[in-house]
This record gives structure tokens, sequence and C-alpha cells, in this order.
């Protein structure tokens, strides 16, 4: 079913809804990737040992790789990521550590959401929906162009006037916010993110917040690897108290949502706290847009 347009007064301006139908002009990603940072997809192949991938992730600053399958239809992309990572070993006994850093990557993948440049922000909503990753492949006639977004590449948006809102963050923050204690050990941490699908985690007590990709750049920088050669059963021995977790910005629950964008952007950060809880580049663009309150513009910005 779809809604009515819901338009609001000015040029240029149409309110989102639940469905791209709502839209009687919607931008295209072709129009708005110049404006927006992207990032390369670089390739693994798909028989690497998984202890490469990991080495390619952590200078990669976590950003999935994708992965060459022989048999893999060009249409359904597959990635290894930090999530899918951890996604195997919180489920391994320790006993398989060893075993698994040996394994081909294609046994650790994830789905990939796949977009042409010529569908609109819209549809690349719905294929951040679908996967939940927050990153997605960008193809041009139906091609891989080697280029990925992310949402919070999309953060930029608010500031160059192409997003808007009158949301507050209060309105928008995830609660309760998932948090352990300094002393909670590596392989409870890894459950505990698997169980509750959060690839962050934040220190009680404490305004710091330590992702999925810092726990595994952690497990695995070249210091830690050398000692777990000789014993990989003790990858994951060790407490998030060993992680220097990034210190999230606080932000009263009254600021706008273009303040939190700015804010991430500016301090390259992927959190902000506020009392009613956690912002995420999730929360400042697909929260809003499913609450019919995110405001697109239907031009690209001018270029200056």
């Amino acid at each position: 079913m779809s809604l009515q347009s819901n338009h609001r007064k000015g040029p240029g301006i149409r309110r989102a809804g639940i469905s791209i139908e709502d839209y009687e002009i919607v931008m295209l990603l072709v129009d708005i990737i110049p404006f927006i940072d992207t990032r390369k997809l670089n390739r693994i192949p798909g028989n690497s040992p998984l202890i490469s991938a990991i080495n390619q992730l952590r200078e990669n600053r976590f950003v999935p790789l994708l992965v060459e399958l022989p048999s893999q239809d060009p249409s359904k992309p597959r990635v290894i990521s930090g999530f899918s990572i951890i996604s195997k070993l919180a489920e391994l006994p320790s006993s398989s550590f060893a075993a698994y850093l040996k394994s081909p990557v294609s046994e650790s993948t994830l789905a990939i959401g796949s977009i042409d440049e010529q569908h609109d922000i819209i549809s690349l909503f719905h294929v951040f929906e679908t996967t939940s990753l927050g990153f997605a492949e960008v193809r041009k006639d139906n091609r891989p162009t080697q280029m990925i977004l992310s949402l919070r590449s999309f953060l930029s948006l608010y500031e160059s006037g192409v997003f808007s809102s009158s949301l507050t963050l209060g309105e928008v923050a995830s609660a309760p916010v998932f948090s352990l204690s300094r002393g909670t050990k590596f392989d409870q941490t890894l459950r505990e993110m698997l169980r509750r699908k959060f690839r962050r985690v934040q220190i009680a007590g404490t305004r710091a917040i330590v992702s999925d990709g810092e726990v595994l750049a952690y497990l695995f920088n070249e210091d830690r690897l050398k000692k777990v050669a000789k014993s990989p059963e003790r990858l994951l021995d060790g407490t998030l108290e060993e992680i220097e977790g990034r210190e999230a910005s606080w932000l009263e629950s009254s600021r706008k949502l273009r303040d939190a964008a700015k804010d991430l952007l500016n301090k390259d950060h992927e959190t902000v706290l506020t009392d009613r809880g956690l912002i995420t580049p999730w929360d400042l663009t697909l929260k809003p847009w499913r609450l019919g309150e995110l405001e697109i513009a239907e031009k690209p910005p001018v270029r200056k």
C-alpha cells in the first residue's frame, strides 16, 4: 500500500514516506555521488586464508572486501567484513581457532546489497534495510564500478542541504544502549555482539564505545599475533579493558539531526551519546526516513 505524498511548502523539497511511490521526483545516485565520500571496494580471492583478509581489513579501516568466487552470481556479490568474522569466532570452540584462521575467506562471507547508479536514494535505503550491513556496492549499466557507499557517507548531505529534518536527536536515539563492563572477556563480548546484532558496545560507566572493527584490530595486531601463534586457542583471552575505546561525543537530546551528522563527520566517529540513547548513521538516515520525517531535495547541491 502506498502512502499519499506529503509535500512541504518551499521549492525543491519532498518529504520522505515509506515507499518509492510517495515521490514525484527523486534524486538519482549518479547525481549525488559526486557530493559524498565514496570508498573503493577492494577484492580478495575466495581461496585466500582468513588471516590475510583480516590484515587487509585492518589496513582498510574494516571497509568490507569483495570476495571473488568462481561460481558467484555477479548480481549477488558477497563480502567479508568485521561482523562476518566475529559471527564465526563467537560460535567456535577455542580448539578450532587455528584451523579457522587458515580457512578460506569464502567460508566467512555475507551478502552485500548492490544497486545501479541510475536508481534513486530511496531505492538505496531499501537496499540498506535488506542487508543491515550499512554498505552497498554501486553498479553502472549493471556492471561493477568497484565503488562502495556507506550510510555514514550520506551524513554530509545534511550540511549541503540535500537532507533536512525537524526531528530532534531524542526522537531517533536507540535505547537502551548496549553496554558491558570493562572486565568482560573477549569471547563473551563477541557472543553478546552476535546475539544482540550490535556492532558497537559501550564500556559501562564511561562514554567509550568499542566497535567490532576495533575488537578485531586489537585481537589481530601484529604484536599480539606473534604471541598467539604458539597458542591459537588463546586468541580470545583478555578483557575489554585492554582496548582503548574511543570516547563518543555527547549532545543534548534536543539538538537537531544535522548537528549530530556534522559532529560525526568532523570527528570521524560513528556514534554520539545523548541522555535518550545512542545515535549512529542509521539513526540519522534510515530512521527519520521510516518515520516520514526526512526531507530530500529534488536537485543536488550547486558545485562551488
